[in-house]
């Protein structure tokens, strides 16, 4: 079984992956948050991301794209060949109303007939393998079985799934039997994504799902970034190294944002992170009152020694007795 590291836009960016990469382990590929190629151009930002040099971890880095026009997308996947890049992912699949008005992400899904003439033209001209990740549908589940007849026509690297519509965007109970013998009906290998916060719900997904190739985390991973290590280590052990990565990531974003944009990030990125320790109400709500860098290193140092780790985590999937 693979893991992957979901691409979460203003998250895992490069400083994120690298700091990652470096204190944990158990992630086979690390996405890159989507590339928009509009007009054939880039920002600065998208420039920074997919540059190789920054990318230069011990597991495989895949940039994702988020496009509609077919002729963009091949642009951008002919640059990432020439950068040395062997995979791409095309995002058919994220639930933003802006993006979805653009005719992106899930708003792909609205029109199949246009899906299948992007698909056509980008895969069978694309010099690198290709990867998909969708969603059920855009408003019902039922939509599914259209979107995979339409899919199933092109050799597809993978098949990423979120087991939801773009209209529930991430709340509500996941479809799981949806998936239920779905490698009958697709010889795409198949990677689950969605509300995966524990151990307990890898095993539960693996378990029932045999065929799955893969399973992709996101913000569960975010909040745990050892979820996917295993538990040789202590709680000293365990929040030294949590203590540390974070410590990296923070000095990285200092070093080339300057204060005002690393707290944003940080306090985005702690807003998950916080669940790993059992922290007070009032110790939380001071950190995320912070407003200069000696007021939050302080309230990190109680929480680093004083907090203990929560081990007992319940969510949707998987409920712990």
């Amino acid at each position: 079984m693979k893991y992957y590291f979901a691409p979460l836009e203003g998250i895992t960016n490069m400083y994120y992956r690298k700091a990652h990469n470096q204190y944990f382990h158990g992630v086979d590929k690390y996405f890159i948050p989507f590339l928009n190629p509009a007009q054939c151009q880039l920002s600065n930002k998208d420039k920074r991301e997919l540059k190789k040099d920054n990318n230069n971890l011990n597991v495989k880095v895949v940039p994702q794209i988020i496009s509609k026009n077919a002729q963009e997308t091949l642009w951008l996947i002919n640059l990432l060949h020439k950068e040395g890049y062997d995979e791409v992912n095309l995002n058919l699949g994220c639930p933003s109303k802006v993006v979805i008005s653009k005719n992106k992400g899930s708003g792909m899904l609205k029109d199949l007939v246009y899906l299948d003439q992007y698909l056509n033209e980008v895969i069978y001209n694309s010099p690198i393998e290709i990867s998909l990740k969708i969603r059920l549908g855009l408003n019902e589940v039922n939509e599914f079985k259209k979107i995979l007849d339409v899919i199933n026509k092109y050799k597809i690297k993978e098949l990423i799934i979120h087991p939801r519509t773009a209209k529930e965007k991430y709340t509500g109970p996941l479809h799981l039997d949806v998936l239920d013998n779905l490698d009958k009906y697709t010889n795409i290998n198949i990677i689950y994504n969605g509300e995966i916060k524990t151990k307990e719900d890898i095993l539960y997904i693996q378990n029932r799902f045999p065929y799955l190739k893969g399973i992709m985390l996101g913000r569960g991973l975010v909040a745990h970034p050892d979820l996917l290590d295993d538990n040789s280590l202590n709680e000293k052990e365990k929040v030294d190294r949590i203590k540390n990565f974070f410590s990296t990531l923070y000095l990285e974003y200092l070093d080339n944002f300057g204060w005002n944009n690393t707290m944003f990030f940080i306090k985005e990125i702690w807003a998950s992170m916080s669940t790993y320790f059992d922290i007070p109400k009032n110790i939380k709500k001071s950190f995320f009152k912070a407003k200069n860098k000696n007021d939050m290193e302080e309230i990190l140092h109680i929480i680093y020694t004083t907090c203990p780790i929560n081990e007992n985590l319940i969510n949707g999937i998987y409920n712990l007795d």
